[in-house]
């Protein structure tokens, strides 16, 4: 029974560090998607005061 145990064990790891990745993946998606919106905030923002608008 401890075989069968132990075969497992890889499978257990895998399943860890896929939770993981796909933590780590999403709050970078997060961080880029916020970098993102600043930029294109800041980008209007700046359209408009060239163009004199308020």
């Amino acid at each position: 029974m401890s075989f069968a145990g132990a075969s497992l064990y890889p499978l257990w790891e895998l399943g860890r560090i896929n939770g993981a990745l796909s933590e780590l993946a999403n709050m970078w998606n997060e961080q880029y998607a916020a970098k993102e919106q600043a930029e294109r905030d800041d980008y209007y923002r700046k359209r408009h005061e060239q163009r004199g608008e308020s």
